[in-house]
């Protein structure tokens, strides 16, 4: 993502438009949140537009600040192309911690957030994420450490018009078998931001996290504190919130952010396109039981290899309200590959065989990379789908200077697939490319090679996937649901230069995408 002049903050689509083709169905959401977002120091916050459709609309952004809202901006998103708006550049939204609600009118869109930054001073890096297309009153958020050089924040927002008084987070450890809840307001057009580092939990306290929270001295015996820990977070609230959590690190000397919007449901399958396990990549899974019971998680790994057996590792007994990690690196058979990773549960002694079903077998999973690529070191978070396909789009990516932009597609089934591509630019361009996916295969897209118009532009994806009994054979559109089509995530790695200090940022991002 980028811009060719600093003084446009919005780069507005051309009108080309191109005859009836294979993707004029309409896609996206109407509406997507964002509860993250920073545009004061050394942050630089991006809201990146996809309008799949042919119909031109227009978005309204509304911006919620910890202090109430602002006035509201129009951005006009012409067919099929992408859009980019840089926060920074607006001048009512210097220096603020600022979340973010796009909405049309109509068809719908499909948006993300980037944000590039240097945090401290010395971690600097970037992070993206798909938004939230509707605000719930329960989120799931599996990933979390708050020790050594690790700081952890789950940032809440409420787009609505009554106050969330008493929404809770429950924090959960490794193997506790017990959550630890704490209570935050989070008023109507407003964001919240909670430090989880800064977190001590009392045993017959309401451990209430106030606008000027400042944890307890470590003298009574009865606290549990959060501030070397991995921590899952489970947020209930009476209220639709929106949440997300960022991660800000030095990982062994890979210092940067990662950031991920969260689920608003549990499930017995989740999806992660993305992973490696080669060079100076290190690919982590986490999953969080969210159950009153023990359940036992699978972890099966489909790789990029002709031939290649899928693997997979059981957990057995991961404890009630708790959370899950495994290295995959240290998994045998996966040295140096690419890797996508399907998770599984089911109640703790039914076997990895025994059917997924009810509230006490359905968990929530996250992937995490930490790397150096190039010049560059940072990590990237991203929660996983616990749906299959036949439509994805992904709305950011960029392939110019020193950006290398990546689709990732997870076919987990037992058939080839076609995977038809169509990539957006701000100007109309649209490229159509297609690849055979062989059965239980992770492809691998460069965006930056497809086309020579695509070599330099902020580009966005749409993926279409038709089921082919073998290569060359006719394919034929299955339909949208859970148990058929694939999972599809971007990631990408940059040289970044921030349009208004200058400031060079260099690491990685990564999501999902938005699948229908």
């Amino acid at each position: 993502m980028a811009t060719s002049s600093i003084l446009l903050f919005i780069l507005l689509a051309g009108a080309f438009h191109v005859a009836a083709g294979d993707f004029n169905a309409a896609c996206g959401s109407s509406g997507w949140y964002f509860a993250e977002g920073f545009t004061g120091g050394d942050f630089d916050t991006w809201i990146l537009i996809q309008n799949p459709n042919q119909v031109d609309t227009v978005a309204t952004l509304r911006f919620l600040t910890p202090e109430g809202e602002l006035e509201p901006l129009e951005v006009p998103l012409r067919g099929e192309t992408r859009t980019t708006v840089y926060l920074n550049a607006l001048p009512e939204l210097g220096d603020r911690e600022v979340a973010t609600e796009v909405k049309v009118e109509g068809s719908g869109i499909v948006a993300e957030r980037a944000m590039y930054f240097s945090y401290g001073g010395q971690r600097a890096g970037g992070h993206c994420s798909i938004g939230a297309s509707h605000p719930s009153c329960t989120w799931y958020l599996p990933e979390g450490y708050t020790g050594g050089s690790f700081d952890t924040y789950v940032l809440l927002m409420n787009p609505g018009e009554e106050d969330a008084r008493g929404a809770w987070l429950k924090l959960m450890k490794p193997a506790d078998g017990r959550y630890y809840p704490f209570k935050v307001d989070v008023p109507a057009g407003r964001r919240v931001t909670v430090k989880l580092d800064d977190l001590v939990w009392t045993e017959g306290s309401e451990n209430y996290i106030s606008a000027t929270y400042e944890p307890p001295p470590a003298t009574d015996p009865e606290q549990v504190r959060f501030d070397d820990t991995s921590v899952s977070t489970w947020i209930l609230s009476d209220k639709p919130l929106v949440a997300e959590r960022a991660m800000y690190f030095d990982y062994y000397g890979k210092a940067g952010g990662s950031s991920s919007i969260g689920a608003t449901g549990t499930a017995p399958v989740w999806y992660l396109p993305e992973g490696y396990t080669g060079g100076d990549f290190d690919t982590w899974v986490m999953s969080m039981n969210p159950n009153p019971s023990p359940v036992d998680i699978t972890y099966t790994f489909f790789s990029n290899s002709p031939g290649f057996t899928p693997v997979s590792v059981t957990h057995e007994g991961v404890p009630a309200y708790s959370r899950d990690t495994i290295f995959v690196d240290q998994v045998p058979g996966l040295e140096g590959s690419d890797v996508s990773t399907m998770v599984t549960a089911c109640p703790s002694g039914g076997g990895t065989e025994a059917a997924c079903t009810g509230s006490e077998a359905c968990i929530v999973a996250e992937r995490s990379v930490y790397f150096r690529y190039g010049t560059a070191s940072d990590g990237a978070t991203s929660v996983g789908t616990p749906c299959l396909f036949d439509e994805w789009a992904l709305a950011e990516g960029y392939t110019g200077g020193g950006f290398d932009t990546y689709v990732l597609v997870m076919n987990p089934n037992d058939h080839w697939v076609k995977i038809t591509a169509t990539y957006m630019t701000p100007e109309g361009t649209k490229v159509v490319k297609e690849y055979p996916c062989p059965p239980r295969f992770r492809y691998t897209i460069k965006v930056d090679d497809q086309d020579p118009a695509l070599a330099s532009t902020d580009v966005s994806t749409r993926i279409f996937a038709e089921y082919m009994e073998e290569p060359g054979a006719e394919a034929a559109v299955y339909g949208k649901s859970c148990s058929a089509g694939v999972a599809v995530e971007r990631a990408m790695y940059f040289v970044y230069r921030s349009p208004e200090t200058g400031k060079v940022m260099s690491g990685g991002t990564c999501s999902i995408g938005f699948g229908e």
